[in-house]
């Protein structure tokens, strides 16, 4: 993953970790009925905000997930990462407003 964000970026190896932590963090408060809506919308900036680290990775075919796929899998990733900021919407967001 550390490959995934561009060498000039600082403090790669904590940001990856930190970025773990969030989603394991994230995975169970979403479960949680009366923090559903604020960890959707959390987890919808958090995708925004790593969308640029994929493309990147994509564009500069990084050799990435340890499979064949490499390069193409981020560029899968990218419209994947989107239908799920929706997703999240839908069913974390909107639901509960």
């Amino acid at each position: 993953m550390i490959q995934m964000l561009p060498a000039s970026v600082p403090m790669r190896v904590p940001i990856v970790y930190a970025s773990g932590v969030f989603e394991l963090l994230a995975s169970v408060a979403i479960l949680i009925p009366s923090a559903s809506r604020q960890t959707g919308i959390l987890l919808c900036i958090f995708l925004l905000l790593i969308l640029p680290s994929n493309i990147y990775a994509a564009v500069q075919r990084v050799d990435f997930g340890g499979h064949g796929a490499g390069p193409t899998y981020l560029l899968v990733r990218v419209p994947l990462q989107l239908f799920l900021v929706g997703w999240i919407y839908w069913f974390a967001i909107r639901q509960n407003t």
